[in-house]
């Protein structure tokens, strides 16, 4: 039943993808609804943690942070045969060295 339900959801992240490719109208919707929202949380993250002096201001600067673990997501499931079931690492490997080095 997992199995079946992680299919029908990387068929449906894909059905997405496809969806905003072919329809402006619709992504921007789900920019403005989805991504944004998922964007504002990582540079309120971000800023948070400099603040804690965990980072540089130059964090800030790298706009694509937020689009790495949802990229590495999408990859693996589209690409393999597996999840993305570690996040803790892609975020210790490489979100995190990409914004301290920011």
């Amino acid at each position: 039943m997992v199995e079946l339900a992680k299919a029908r959801a990387a068929g449906f992240m894909l059905a997405i993808a496809h969806a905003a490719i072919n329809d402006p109208e619709f992504a921007h919707s789900l920019e403005e609804n989805v991504a944004a929202p998922y964007r504002a949380a990582m540079r309120k993250a971000i800023d948070n943690a400099i603040g804690r002096g965990e980072l540089r201001p130059g964090a800030r600067d790298l706009t694509y942070a937020a689009d790495i673990l949802p990229a590495i997501a999408l990859s693996r499931r589209v690409f393999t045969s597996t999840d993305l079931t570690n996040v803790e690492e892609v975020v210790d490997t490489i979100v995190l060295p990409a914004l301290r080095n920011a």
